[in-house]
């Protein structure tokens, strides 16, 4: 306890002081050249609209019910960083944890002061909020950061940050009738430049060097390979599974594919060989290739061999100028594409073999457990499910990779099959890939390593709601993880004024020891003017990225380490960027102590 007040006293110190002059305009970074982009609809909204949320979620506590407060006002993937718990609540369980006790206090929130911001299907509301716990009558005062995003039928929080207590918000009504669109600037490709990739990874493959092999990878992709039950997620899980494959200098070649083109998205998919120069020995396996457009060349996003791993290879230099078309692409969420195979599910139960093939889509490919044979039209695929269906199979998912696309969606990872004839239960490794009709997603590709999954219809969609368009910047979550870097770099020239000039002129900032919101350059300025005194340097701990349009969130734990006294404080931690039109910039700062109680 004497430790943890002398880290307090510390930060107390490094932030007590008066005011420093205004920062400068000139800029945090230079603007890039040409920047990727692609046009989004937007969901009109107002200030109005985004406050009414918290009453929502207001009204949903004094229900007292906890599933209530989180199923209607949180998104499935969604952070709730609470003041009283330094565990970040990721899963809907979690969150529903955490509500069951803090409403037994029976609490109701008051908003004291506030800031709104809105983005394209994005809005922040932050500020100060009292909270008073009708049981006890205590009142209790903190801050707190509530970020909402439009799922294309609701507002949902998608973040929620609080230092001394939590908010939220409650759900429309309606689901939709006109389904909200974004355009998106698609490459022109070839089946020939498709099929190019598999000899470029191939090639890759001869030079024996793992890391040559992996950059044909996108960072954030899935690899389910033949000889491992475990998804390789990360560059270096992938770098270490081939550097054992390699040992044996496996060459490939195709035996026999399938290739579908869309937007800025490539499946192959078929049988190959693979010829082991070491042991002499041919090995017959099925695989199944979905490749990414990046901007400048084409990158696996999923690899899943049945028996054994093919891979592309990297295209080498961007080209000058690409051809391009304009589609407009249906708005999709991960609980949308997670809900078609509980659909699909629905249709094995029925026992009925063509309500389950009329998932897929007429020109689809479906590589199954425990038939070499790929079943390519849809005959084919009745036939398979007609005998596989006899002994009552269920499945369930044990973990899952979803990928949204302009109009693909890719659903893999793991599943267990349980039998309720005979009672088995099979576990395998599977990929979906979903396509968007025009008027339902359907499986146009689905591959099993141990048995299989499906999809199912799209329910109606919302009245009308009013929307403009907007170009969206391209970025990945490297590029956020990146902005922090450049926030500490700036914290390490010891200068307040180049601090600031990482935030927005309209940017909120909830210091960690002050109950002051930050509203004004200004008054960042002076508030880092004597936070840099004890000369800190910050460690990120854990994060979590969201990128939405034109607007991002980091958040997290990181930890402070003051060169001037040695002490070390553990914080949670929240960022939004927002893209200026030129570079990324704060609009909002959220740090809090790690609370005292679990």
């Amino acid at each position: 306890m004497k430790d943890s007040i002398f880290l307090f006293a510390v930060i107390l110190l490094a932030m007590s002081g008066c005011a420093g002059g205004p920062p400068s305009s000139e800029t945090f970074q230079d603007s890039p050249h040409a920047v990727a982009q692609h046009t989004e609809v937007c969901v009109a909204a107002s200030e109005e609209d985004i406050a009414a949320l918290f009453d929502r979620w207001n009204d949903s506590l004094k229900t007292g019910d906890a599933h209530k407060v989180v199923v209607a006002n949180y998104a499935k993937q969604s952070v709730l960083l609470p003041t009283v718990s330094s565990k970040p609540r990721l899963s809907v369980s979690e969150k529903e944890d955490y509500f069951d006790h803090f409403l037994e206090n029976k609490p109701v929130g008051r908003i004291d002061s506030r800031t709104i911001e809105l983005d394209c299907n994005t809005a922040i509301d932050e500020g100060l909020y009292t909270f008073a716990f009708e049981k006890t009558g205590d009142l209790f005062k903190a801050r707190y950061t509530f970020t909402y995003k439009w799922d294309g039928k609701q507002w949902l929080i998608t973040s929620h940050h609080s230092s001394a207590l939590e908010v939220e918000e409650v759900a429309p009504e309606e689901p939709h009738h006109a389904v909200a669109q974004h355009s998106e600037v698609c490459v022109a490709a070839s089946e020939e430049d498709i099929a190019a990739l598999f000899d470029r990874w191939n090639d890759s493959l001869k030079t024996g060097d793992a890391h040559k092999v992996v950059a044909n990878y996108a960072a954030k992709s899935v690899l389910l390979p033949l000889a491992s039950n475990r998804p390789r997620l990360t560059l270096d899980d992938k770098e270490d599974y081939y550097h054992h494959f390699l040992e044996n200098k496996p060459v490939g070649r195709i035996d026999s594919r399938t290739i579908e083109l869309d937007c800025n998205t490539a499946i192959d998919e078929g049988l190959y060989t693979f010829t082991f120069g070491k042991t002499r020995t041919q090995f017959k396996a099925r695989y199944t290739f979905t490749y990414k457009w990046a901007g400048k060349q084409w990158l696996i996003t999923s690899h899943h061999s049945s028996e054994l791993p093919a891979e592309e290879a990297v295209p080498e230099e961007p080209h000058h100028a690409v051809a391009q078309h304009t589609e407009v692409c249906v708005a999709a969420s991960e609980e949308d594409i997670a809900a078609l195979f509980d659909r699909w599910n629905d249709s094995l139960k029925t026992g009925d073999a063509r309500k389950v093939v009329a998932n897929y889509a007429a020109r689809s490919v479906l590589l199954p457990l425990v038939s070499s044979k790929p079943r390519l039209t849809l005959d084919d695929k009745e036939d398979y499910y007609h005998h596989f269906l006899e002994n009552k199979p269920v499945g369930r998912i044990d973990s899952r990779t979803i990928e949204l696309d302009c109009n693909t969606a890719i659903d893999e990872g793991l599943y267990t099959v349980i039998f309720g004839k005979s009672g088995a239960n099979v576990k395998a490794r599977y990929t979906f890939i979903y396509k968007w009709d025009g008027r339902q997603w359907l499986i146009v590709s689905h591959h099993s390593s141990a048995l299989e999954v499906e999809e199912a219809a799209l329910e109606e969609p919302h009245h009308a709601v009013a929307q403009h368009t907007e170009v969206c910047v391209a970025a990945s979550e490297e590029d956020i993880a990146v902005l922090f870097d450049r926030w500490n770099d700036s914290l390490k020239t010891g200068d307040a004024h180049k601090v600031v000039n990482n935030y927005a002129a309209k940017s909120v900032m909830l210091p960690l020891v002050s109950n002051r919101p930050r509203l004004t350059l200004d008054d960042k300025e002076d508030y880092f003017h004597h936070f840099l005194e004890n000369k800190p340097v910050v460690r990120i701990d854990s994060r979590t990225i969201e990128l939405d349009c034109n607007t991002a969130i980091d958040e997290g734990f990181y930890t402070v380490i003051f060169g001037k006294s040695g002490a070390n404080v553990k914080a949670r931690y929240t960022f939004i960027y927002k893209w200026d039109g030129r570079q990324w910039l704060i609009t909002s700062h959220h740090s809090s102590a790690l609370p005292a109680k679990e």
